[in-house]
């Protein structure tokens, strides 16, 4: 089981837990998230190394869309966004550069 952690700075607590559907793990260690970073429709998108996947999660309607990587065992890291909204990222393993092309809305 994987979570996304709302920190409120202005009172230092932790405000939200988010469950990840699907969220797969290594034991006790579970996935490493390496990149996030906000869209410009404040959607959060996030790397997941054991799903070899790219995450986005839709902020105002609490929900997930998963996209698998198709370089076998590939790691994704970091992602950054385009001038036409394209989704960015590296991969570890992969030793590639790949992009997404995904229809930014906010669905």
């Amino acid at each position: 089981m994987g979570h996304l952690i709302v920190f409120d700075p202005r009172n230092g607590y932790f405000t939200e837990f988010i469950e990840i559907p699907n969220w797969k793990t290594k034991g006790l260690f579970g996935s490493m998230v390496w990149g996030m970073n906000f869209d410009k429709y404040g959607n959060l998108w996030f790397t997941d190394e054991v799903n070899n996947a790219i995450w986005r999660y839709f902020v105002s309607e609490h929900k997930f869309e998963m996209y698998k990587v198709p370089t076998r065992g590939a790691y994704p890291a970091f992602i950054e966004f385009d001038s036409e909204g394209n989704v960015w990222f590296s991969e570890i393993f992969g030793k590639k550069l790949g992009v997404l092309y995904p229809t930014f809305s906010r669905k």
